[in-house]
């Protein structure tokens, strides 16, 4: 049905310009509408870069992270114990510091595999692949933090740490860091 002062309004998503995210609809013959969105699809844009941003510097700790667990791992063997055959107490001071950072990792990849995940969730694609990915990164995450977090508390409080579930975690964890890091630097799906 058209009215006599010109067609009706048609509404449907305008093409993205580049750069842009165009999120709301517009009138054919009207342009109000379309500055409008594109100057909201624009603001998306930026909160997008921000995110992109904050994947970038999470990526850029968990490397460094996983980059000190692997050579303290390394080299601790090497300057840790003393002419009696026993761990210096200086020498666990690292590991003791290196634990916060652990930590703070361990609850980023916990979050972000865990949003992977859910973005996985209903997914109806014939690739298995990144539904499996998104799972195992996630539930081994888990198993990782729940390694580390009794292990850490009884390191902390000095009761018994057990050095076997230490040398898995250290070994286990800069890959995982590493893994996570990289799929969040390259802002793609696991």
């Amino acid at each position: 049905m058209r009215s006599p002062a010109g067609p009706d309004p048609v509404h449907h998503w305008t093409t993205p310009l580049p750069g842009t995210v165009e999120i709301a609809r517009y009138y054919e013959h009207g342009g109000r509408n379309r500055e409008r969105s594109l100057r909201l699809g624009a603001v998306i844009e930026d909160g997008r870069d921000f995110v992109m941003a904050v994947d970038k510097l999470m990526s850029i700790y968990l490397v460094l992270v996983a980059v000190a667990v692997a050579v303290q791992f390394v080299v601790f063997p090497l300057y840790a114990y003393g002419v009696d055959g026993e761990v210096m107490a200086s020498a666990l001071d690292v590991w003791h510091v290196l634990d916060w950072f652990m930590a703070v990792g361990l609850v980023l990849v916990v979050v972000t595999t865990y949003g992977e995940k859910r973005r996985h969730d209903g997914d109806e694609s014939p690739d298995l692949r990144p539904w499996l990915r998104s799972r195992f990164m996630f539930h081994g995450t888990v198993l990782l933090a729940l390694a580390f977090v009794p292990n850490w508390f009884a390191a902390v409080w000095g009761s018994n740490d057990n050095p076997t579930i230490w040398h898995l975690i250290n070994t286990v964890l800069p890959v995982v860091f590493a893994a996570e890091a990289h799929r969040l630097w390259r802002a793609t799906p696991v």
